[in-house]
């Protein structure tokens, strides 16, 4: 029996197969909005802090300050770093396109590139008045404002190209997602090796993550499975019944 040959996991692979996925015409797409269950714990440490901080000092404005400071970085965390997103999933005779979009207001984007600004000018105040001695807190302080100017809404694109000549394994995977949307996800197992770069590359480059609800995903899997080879473990569960 010939062995099947191994690809190399380089650059020119990855490319050919993604520009391949990228020019297909999509045969099945869907799409939903993905809120994580527990983003509100993001806010905790905060809370704490400053809860901490009023128990320590007695400085009602300096209270009144860091209440204000950890409603804003609480309001970041929340609506910017856990936000929601959209999703949507295409399906290609040649592998899957997702595409995920923060749902995140313009205006916290406008406000974060306004306060990169202001931020850029008390820099260069600092250094003008304080000395030398600011270049050591402003440095870092304006080189991060110089980044957050460019502070747009961007949409993530994961290209997973399929493999036709192995077989897939069905490996459900934990979500906490609201909405009853679920992470399924699908693996080769010839690419499951420990200390072998290449397959490790190889498995990730082609592992299959999709987000969907329980009813959705039966329909999903018989379109994914027209160009893959991957059975459910139901099915595997009533075959083996059958016999």
């Amino acid at each position: 029996m010939k062995k099947k040959r191994i690809p190399e996991c380089n650059d020119a692979y990855k490319n050919a197969l993604i520009k391949k996925v990228l020019d297909a015409d999509v045969v099945y797409e869907w799409d939903h909005v993905l809120i994580d269950k527990h983003r509100w714990l993001s806010c905790i440490p905060g809370i704490f802090l400053g809860v901490v901080f009023a128990f320590l000092t007695k400085d009602f404005w300096a209270i009144v300050g860091v209440t204000v400071f950890v409603i804003i970085m609480n309001a970041f965390m929340y609506f910017l770093c856990c936000a929601s997103r959209d999703y949507l999933c295409q399906i290609t005779p040649y592998g899957i396109r997702s595409y995920e979009t923060e749902r995140v207001p313009e205006i916290f984007y406008k406000a974060t590139r306004v306060v990169a600004y202001v931020g850029i000018v008390v820099c260069v105040i600092a250094v003008i008045f304080v000395g030398p001695m600011a270049f050591v807190g402003a440095g870092g302080s304006a080189l991060m404002a110089f980044q957050m100017r460019n502070f747009h809404k961007r949409t993530e694109i994961e290209i997973t190209p399929f493999v036709t000549d192995v077989d897939y394994r069905y490996c459900p995977e934990e979500s906490s997602l609201q909405s009853g949307i679920n992470l399924y996800g699908y693996v080769v197992p010839d690419y499951v090796k420990d200390g072998d770069n290449n397959l490790d590359a190889l498995r990730s480059f082609h592992w299959i993550d999709i987000y969907c609800t329980s009813e959705q995903h039966p329909e999903i899997h018989d379109v994914i499975t027209r160009y893959i080879t991957a059975t459910l473990e139901k099915d595997e569960e009533e075959e083996a019944v059958t016999q």
